[in-house]
């Protein structure tokens, strides 16, 4: 069991969503943790593995809820153009990866995992605001989105004693959404109990359109530290 913490960089690309001040057409709105942090309600990052011989299963978990109010909001409208106000949000999102396989190759140092698996995207957002003109607008979307994904799972220990390891993950699927990818990349220290460990993780979706949005991405990108327990 390996409790972490991931503090991402959220990139998001619509035809419809835009930064305050910047082009309509074509931009990218990013978010950053010190923008999001002070909104958070509550978050969960919980990820385990289970190993049996040459086969394995592992398991990822992240749940984040947040709540908003009263910032500026600054969007394109189809067919009217910018809009501006203020407006408040609650948002909560889960991501659940469950994969198993196999390992096929392994050495006295390392070893690798090809596996298989699901994941499934699920948001819930709700907004409420006044806008420019003295009109107001809610929106209450919920978005879930279950894709199959195939991957490598893979370490290679090294250093006195094999303490140190060389960590690397990566998964690509399809299903619901138009294309899902991952890349996770790191350094662990054992120690008795289990292990330390810091990564640099990339999780990427194209989600297509979706609801008022038009062809939707969605990246994450970010440093996490953690702790893995052995049972």
């Amino acid at each position: 069991m390996s409790p972490y913490l991931w503090l991402p960089t959220i990139s998001i690309d619509s035809a419809n969503t835009r930064s305050p001040g910047s082009a309509v057409d074509g931009d990218r709105v990013e978010i950053g943790p010190t923008s999001y942090l002070d909104a958070l309600d509550l978050g969960l990052m919980l990820a385990g593995e289970m190993r049996n011989g040459e086969w394995v299963v592992t398991g990822d978990f992240i749940y984040l809820d947040f709540g908003i109010d009263d910032k500026d909001i600054d969007f394109l409208r189809p067919g009217v153009g910018p809009i501006a106000g203020r407006y408040g949000a609650e948002l909560s999102g889960t991501v659940i990866t469950l994969a198993a396989g196999k390992t096929f190759a392994q050495t006295e140092s390392s070893l690798a995992d090809a596996l298989i698996g699901w994941r499934r995207f699920g948001m819930s957002l709700d907004i409420s605001g006044d806008l420019q003109g003295g009109e107001t607008v809610a929106l209450d979307s919920d978005m879930d989105f279950n894709d199959v994904v195939v991957g490598i799972n893979g370490r290679y220990r090294f250093g006195n004693e094999k303490r140190w390891s060389l960590r690397y993950y990566a998964d690509i699927g399809a299903g619901e959404s138009d294309l899902t990818w991952q890349a996770v990349a790191g350094l662990g220290y054992g120690l008795g109990w289990g292990e330390l460990f810091v990564n640099y993780r990339y999780l990427d979706y194209d989600f297509g359109d979706v609801d008022t949005f038009g062809g939707l991405e969605a990246t994450f990108s970010g440093p996490s530290i953690g702790a893995a327990f052995r049972f």
